[in-house]
């Protein structure tokens, strides 16, 4: 706890405040270097952890924009204020995020949206059975860190489902433009796509449209942009007039 108080959180806050006015960072560092002497020395004079971390977690909310959780080892995580046990559980590892099915907190236990709060001591429940994560988690997370590891297991384990979808999407779009798909789908359209949106194979820009991470009508924009563009120079001077309304004398 020592080595947490004095590397951990301290670290945290020091950098955090790095940034701002000079004069009412060292006025907030040194309200909080007294704050965390002062724990350290009720760690020293307390044999009882319970009545330490009693007094530990009402002085926590100094930190009010983050919360500050134990885990059963105690070791220290440092979460987003309004997180879930979800959030924590994504904070430990993805593989203990995706297996998750419960938590304690307390050593009671709460159901998965439970906001922590500060000096919570969780305990994650989870299970080799577990299907894994559900949507409505990306509603209950608050922090970056658990929804881009959600969005990482949907983006996995349905990326053929996600490509069959990315298909029909692009080719329903199409339709309603009254565009034969084949004339987009040339190799050379669909690289200039790819590059546009850093994929390296067109089964995963569809898949990118499928799960929502692409809107199709943004992917059909740029094929006609380059469409476009090619068969502009293949114009004949004629048709160029024709399509312009100029008639010809």
């Amino acid at each position: 706890m020592h080595k947490t108080a004095e590397y951990g959180i301290a670290a945290h806050w020091k950098y955090k405040e790095s940034g701002g006015p000079a004069k009412n960072n060292k006025s907030r560092e040194e309200e909080k270097l007294s704050w965390l002497r002062q724990i350290l020395e009720w760690q020293r004079d307390m044999s009882d952890n319970k009545e330490f971390l009693s007094l530990l977690k009402s002085d926590l909310d100094l930190f009010n924009e983050n919360v500050y959780c134990f885990s059963p080892a105690g070791d220290v995580k440092t979460l987003p204020r309004g997180s879930s046990t979800v959030d924590f559980a994504y904070s430990v590892h993805s593989a203990v995020g995706n297996k998750m099915v419960g938590a304690r907190v307390n050593g009671k236990l709460v159901n998965i949206d439970y906001k922590i709060q500060n000096g919570d001591r969780i305990e994650i429940l989870t299970s080799q059975n577990s299907k894994g994560p559900s949507r409505d988690w990306l509603n209950i997370v608050k922090s970056t860190q658990a929804k881009n590891k959600i969005n990482q297991w949907f983006k996995h384990e349905f990326k053929e489902e996600n490509i069959i979808r990315g298909k029909e999407l692009i080719a329903a779009y199409c339709k309603s433009k009254s565009l034969t798909q084949a004339d987009l789908m040339k190799p050379k359209y669909l690289q200039i796509v790819q590059r546009k949106y850093g994929f390296r194979d067109w089964d995963s820009v569809l898949a990118a449209i499928g799960h929502g991470g692409l809107k199709e009508g943004q992917v059909f924009n740029k094929l006609m942009e380059a469409y476009d563009k090619e068969n502009q120079k293949n114009l004949t001077d004629e048709q160029v007039l024709e399509a312009t309304g100029e008639a010809q004398e």
